[in-house]
């Protein structure tokens, strides 16, 4: 009885697997793959390559540029001219996927990501077993290896996601604070510069005042001058004396 279980254990493996290739190789068509790089959130969505080209973490290098070749080759605008606006979009995500992986300052940034995911997901697995294991239950739907892909892939999508808003968040708050040094600098520019030009139409109207002042004060000195006379003393009468 142990090894008959044991058999169809194996057998049910076998064409769960068989089940994945065949559903793979329906949804590998470019109306499915150019819906998949495109749709809303795909941005984000594709922010991990391994997901865009549909490899495994540890694919080997061949077997990443065999997928980028065949996905790219799918979805090339040349081949999908009915879709212009889509296979263009999808070419470049499934072309800067491929780069991305041969960049190795990016790899670390998403092997970084990956890695933290996987101690989210243990974690939060788990918690998931314990809770399980009060109710009586020995396993957790994840325990499924084909479980545990998805739900680690949903849990990858939603950490890069967080970790793009979060980039995004900042470069926004950094232009913002960009901005707000630039107009800082035009006003001290502003304020230079018409300080600047007060002082020179000063300069300029300094003759000006000067040949003013003294027009002035030669006008006032006249004045003064014509203002003063000789004191001349009353002339003395001389007395007769009979």
């Amino acid at each position: 009885k142990i090894k008959m279980a044991a058999e169809e254990d194996k057998l049910k493996g076998f064409l769960t697997e068989v089940t994945k290739i065949e559903k793979k190789d329906e949804e590998f068509t470019a109306p499915i793959q150019l819906h998949r790089l495109t749709k809303p959130g795909s941005s984000y969505l594709n922010l991990n390559p391994f997901e865009v080209l549909r490899v495994e973490r540890d694919a080997e290098p061949n077997v990443i540029k065999k997928a980028f070749r065949k996905l790219s080759f799918l979805v090339h605008p040349d081949r999908n001219r009915d879709e212009p606006e889509k296979s263009t979009q999808a070419f470049e995500a499934v072309n800067e996927a491929y780069q991305k992986t041969q960049d190795e300052d990016k790899m670390s940034y998403v092997n970084m990501v990956l890695d933290e995911c996987e101690q989210l997901v243990k974690h939060e697995l788990d918690q998931k077993r314990k809770a399980a294991k009060k109710e009586g239950k020995d396993k957790i739907p994840e325990d499924n290896p084909v479980m545990f892909k998805e739900y680690f892939r949903k849990a990858s999508i939603k950490l890069f996601a967080q970790y793009e808003k979060r980039r995004k968040d900042l470069e926004g708050q950094e232009a913002k604070e960009k901005k707000r040094q630039a107009k800082d600098i035009e006003e001290i520019k502003a304020k230079k510069k018409a300080k600047k030009e007060a002082e020179e139409e000063w300069e300029a109207g300094r003759d000006k005042r000067l040949d003013s002042w003294r027009n002035f004060a030669a006008g006032k000195k006249k004045k003064k001058k014509s203002k003063i006379s000789t004191f001349k003393p009353p002339k003395l009468k001389t007395e007769s004396r009979d």
